[in-house]
């Protein structure tokens, strides 16, 4: 990461009243606020010149750097010096650089998506597609060949003070983990769970959830037992959605074990029954009653 979190935690602090704005500005594409705080501090640190005076030899514009050359109507107007217009612009521009990536290859998911379309917002859709294609690697092309390694490194520890904000700000209601973004992201479906737990449920296709689309936004009371039980069946999910994902084998090993666990859970059922059959049977004639 080409910057201290001394530096950024500062870079955050001088940016703080716009926080809203720019959690309003990602929401409707599913981008976390650090992740367009991320990607402001890579291309100005926040520098308050860049506020109101062009970067990148005159072609960069606002913190977030719209370059004239791709968005000139945006560019020539006054907008750009506005931080809330600038980093709904910015977003839309990440949003269209995943768009365009996932209309060239639609198995592209996941944190490959998010790295290539970070990638893309500096170098294009097509050179950040063929680098990591070719060499598994969407930054040979960027500016210093790791935008996007490096955006994403900010980006944790932008997601960290945004926790620590919220939880000072409201601390019965912080959230036990902070989002990470998927890139994969287009629609927010929310979904209440019972025990005061909340999960931000998100997925590329109305109506269709998977355990991969879960960002595990849970908000609850810390000590609630309901809602760690709940993280846990979330990181399983998870693990066992990532396993799914890497091909072939992947989902035999996971169709297998599924095969086999059942097998063995009907085996210890079958040995075990003979003596808790007349608990079970007391237990039902009760509930009968």
């Amino acid at each position: 990461m080409n910057a201290t979190r001394s530096q950024l935690t500062k870079q955050f602090n001088s940016v703080k009243s716009y926080l809203p704005d720019i959690q309003a500005a990602g929401e409707p594409y599913g981008f976390p606020a650090s992740l367009l705080l991320a990607i402001g501090s890579r291309e100005t640190n926040f520098n308050p010149r860049y506020k109101s005076s062009p970067g990148d030899r005159g072609n960069g514009f606002s913190w977030w750097q719209i370059d004239k050359r791709s968005f000139p109507d945006f560019t020539s107007s006054e907008d750009w010096k506005d931080p809330k217009l600038a980093v709904k612009k910015s977003a839309l521009v990440l949003f269209e650089k995943r768009t365009e990536l996932q209309r060239l290859d639609k198995e592209l998911i996941g944190n490959d998506l998010l790295r290539c379309s970070v990638a893309a917002y500096n170098c294009g859709s097509g050179p950040a597609y063929r680098n990591f294609k070719k060499y598994g690697d969407p930054d040979r092309g960027t500016t210093g060949k790791d935008y996007s390694a490096d955006v994403l490194a900010r980006e944790e520890v932008f997601a960290d003070l945004l926790f620590t904000e919220l939880l000072n700000a409201s601390p019965e209601k912080a959230p036990l983990e902070h989002p990470k973004p998927e890139g994969s992201v287009t629609v927010d479906l929310p979904t209440e769970m019972p025990g005061g737990v909340t999960v931000q449920a998100t997925s590329s296709e109305p109506g269709q959830i998977t355990t991969q689309d879960v960002q595990g936004v849970v908000t609850g009371h810390a000590d609630s037992a309901k809602s760690i039980i709940f993280r846990l069946f979330l990181k399983v999910g998870a693990f066992f959605a990532t396993i799914w994902e890497t091909g072939i084998a992947g989902k035999a090993f996971l169709i297998v074990g599924g095969i086999v666990a059942v097998l063995l859970i009907a085996y210890e059922l079958n040995k075990y029954w003979p003596k808790f059959k007349p608990w079970a049977v007391g237990v039902f004639k009760g509930f009968a009653k």
